[in-house]
Parts: structure tokens; sequence; C-alpha cells
């Protein structure tokens, strides 16, 4: 039912459905870990697109490729100028959206740091 709504689009891209080893890891992450990944998992995270909605920035380019909307699945996806991250932490430089789901959250986590977005010394 909830992915026939019309709402939830990038969170509908990273969850289908209940996952009880995920669930798992998520109650023993810090505070800081499960903000960001849910953040990341729904596209509420400190990502352009979502300052703009909320009124606190006036840009919606991605800070590192400055090509399209910063987003959960442009920074996870789509993001040409993170392309040998992605290539490092998920073994590939490009990643379908339809598999999305199957990224465990570990290397979602493991790509925030490393990027150096969501995590600064």
């Amino acid at each position: 039912m909830w992915q026939e709504l019309s709402g939830c689009r990038q969170a509908k891209y990273f969850l289908h459905g209940f996952d009880s080893s995920r669930a798992r890891y998520a109650l023993r992450l810090s505070r800081k870990h499960l903000i960001t990944l849910v953040g990341i998992l729904t596209g509420h995270a400190d990502l352009n697109r979502h300052l703009f909605i909320m009124g606190v920035s006036q840009d919606l380019k991605c800070p590192f490729c400055q090509e399209d909307e910063d987003t959960s699945l442009h920074f996870i996806a789509q993001c040409s100028a993170l392309m040998l991250l992605q290539k490092e932490i998920f073994g590939d430089y490009t990643i379908s959206l339809d598999i999305l789901s199957n990224i465990h959250w570990f290397l979602i986590l493991k790509f925030a740091k490393a990027s150096k977005r969501f995590y600064r010394p």
C-alpha cells in the first residue's frame, strides 16, 4: 500500500519492506550515524534539495558536480564526481535505481563518511 502512495519518492528506492537484520543494525547505531542514515534513506538529510524546500538554501545543485539536484538518489547513485568512491565502496561506477534497496545500510554510511559530506572532523 505504501508503494502506491504518491509521496516518499526517494525512500521508496531505498526501502522495500521490513528487514529484521537491517533493523537490528540501525538500532545499534549511534544517534549521529542513525540521523545520517535515516536522512539519506528518506531524503531528509542536509542535501541542497531538502534545504531548499525548507527555505534554508537557495541552491538546488549538488556541491560536488554542480550538474543535478542534490538529492539522496543523486548523492548515492548518480553523482559523476563521486563515481570513483562509488566504485570503491559499492563495487561499480554506476548504481541502478532498482538495486538501491539491496545496498546494505553499512555501505551507505561508509559512503557518506568517505565523501566527507555529512561527517566533518
